[in-house]
């Protein structure tokens, strides 16, 4: 992360309890959302803030 100057990183197709989450003091993002269970998510980030939004688009706050 050093050598890029990236102060996060996003990886996916880690699966885990909860989908959508930060590891490593919030420096990694790792998001794996099991589809062919239905579960359909994803992540926004504006003016600062992540969200997770849902199938439909509402999103909710999350740190």
């Amino acid at each position: 992360m050093a050598f890029h100057k990236a102060k996060k990183i996003v990886v996916g197709h880690t699966i885990l309890k909860d989908n959508i989450r930060f590891h490593y003091q919030g420096k990694v993002l790792a998001i794996d959302v099991n589809q062919h269970k239905g579960d359909h998510q994803a992540v926004f980030y504006k003016d600062n803030k992540w969200y997770k939004l849902n199938l439909t688009g509402d999103r909710t706050l999350f740190q």
